[in-house]
């Protein structure tokens, strides 16, 4: 046991470097969350550890763990080492086992959702979260599905012993393989699954950003349809605790999941899009398994089956949306030549007019499609207009002076570095003087 002293140094130790980028080295920042997870496991005289207490209740963890931690989830991705993709999940396993020591301090919490405020860093980690559940559980469910298929074969005692012992000893090998894989895989995957679940309670708005929201909900429909669905025969295996396989729990955890994001409509506008996994038979299923083995409260299925109704109205409108098919031709091509040229309009009014020249090809076509641009006498006035605009090149009165000296040093054979102009310059750009009296001379 430590004293008292010496964990609050330890902790600030920890923390500091943590959160700051003294250490730069990701597998270093690994290291200390793996000594700050071990000094939190239980023991004989404390439940919580020497640091379990600490963590809650000193004011430099108050304000500063959950970040660390969360930067801690970002950084170990890259290691630099040649096993970082296996690394990592050991470090995220030491991370989650840290959120769920301190899920229960309501000042942790708000450090959380302060903390998702920062959209970017929040949602890359959001990110991070969904590719590992993802990997973790499609690959253990895989390899069950597997294993099931081997006992089968290894039941018909008779075939299996017609097979060639070589043939035999390299099944048994590779069933070995896939029990271990599996075993560490559920329970790596469980563990970010519930985090999943939790933080998604406190902080919705990240999970349903952008592409976000679409691989959260495809993701989630895809492991209820194994797990609801037709194929849960096939992960059926002998003595699933051996496994660390607790179907039941994960169903819950999923239809939780659904249960606190399925009021926002974007979520549920991603599960309607979602054509792979989704239908409105595989929930009813989930839902009867639910109510079998009391894993939802009758309000909660209430409220999955008023999800499952919006979703159905959404999915409907978007498909008389697609009913109306398409735009024909003749008035697609008169507005997408519109579009055209009040791109042109835009970019010549409101974008200053280097950058517009910038945007410009070098060669007659327009500046966002580079389609052929249509002749001027079968343009109209403000198309017209646009057009000479956009390929108006700058006179030396016009052009911003800075622009003059847009020039690139190269090497020269004759006398040391030389200045010279620019490739692709347009014809209306003047030539420095300078220019003209070192090409006077190389004639």
């Amino acid at each position: 046991m430590l004293a008292q002293g010496s964990q609050d140094e330890l902790l600030t130790f920890m923390l500091v470097f943590l959160s700051t980028d003294h250490i730069k080295n990701p597998y270093l920042q690994g290291q200390f969350v793996e000594i700050m997870f071990y000094l939190t496991s239980p023991t004989q005289a404390s439940p919580r550890g020497c640091l379990g207490d600490t963590l809650n209740f000193h004011p430099l963890a108050l304000g500063y763990l959950m970040p660390a931690l969360l930067r801690a989830y970002v950084q170990i991705e890259i290691t630099g080492s040649h096993t970082q993709f296996y690394d990592k999940f050991n470090t995220r396993y030491y991370i989650t086992q840290l959120f769920k020591l301190v899920w229960d301090n309501p000042t942790h919490r708000e450090a959380l959702k302060r903390e998702s405020l920062k959209m970017d860093s929040y949602v890359k980690f959001v990110n991070l979260l969904m590719n590992d559940t993802t990997y973790l559980l499609d690959d253990a469910l895989d390899k069950l599905a597997k294993i099931g298929e081997m006992q089968k074969q290894m039941d018909d005692t008779e075939a299996w012993q017609g097979k060639p012992a070589e043939e035999r000893q390299e099944q048994e090998k590779l069933l070995r393989q896939w029990e271990g894989t599996a075993r560490s895989d559920l329970d790596l995957g469980q563990e970010q699954l519930r985090l999943i679940k939790l933080f998604s309670k406190e902080t919705k708005e990240p999970f349903l950003e952008g592409e976000i929201v679409n691989r959260l909900a495809a993701m989630l429909d895809m492991n209820l349809s194994l797990l609801a669905g037709p194929r849960c025969q096939d992960l059926k295996v002998r003595d699933p605790d051996k496994y660390k396989f607790k179907p039941t729990e994960l169903l819950s955890d999923f239809l939780s999941i659904f249960l606190e994001l399925g009021s926002r409509r974007e979520f549920q506008a991603a599960v309607a899009r979602d054509g792979r996994s989704y239908s409105k038979d595989l929930f009813a299923r989930a839902e009867r398994i639910a109510l079998k083995r009391a894993l939802k409260s009758e309000a909660e299925l209430a409220k999955l089956r008023e999800m499952v109704d919006q979703v159905e109205q959404i999915k409907a409108e978007d498909e008389a949306d697609d009913a109306l098919g398409e735009v024909p031709e003749e008035f697609e091509g008169q507005s997408k030549a519109g579009q055209e040229w009040s791109a042109h309009i835009f970019l010549a009014r409101c974008l200053p007019r280097l950058s517009v020249f910038l945007q410009i090809p070098s060669r007659p076509k327009l500046c966002v499609t580079r389609s052929c641009c249509p002749r001027p006498s079968k343009l109209s006035t403000a198309a017209r207009s646009a057009s000479t605009t956009c390929r108006t090149r700058p006179t030396r009165s016009t052009a911003p002076r800075w622009t003059l000296r847009t020039w690139s040093t190269r090497p020269s054979s004759r006398r040391g570095s030389r200045r010279s102009w620019p490739r692709g310059r347009a014809s209306g750009w003047p030539r420095p003087r300078w220019a003209e009296r070192g090409r006077a001379r190389m004639s």
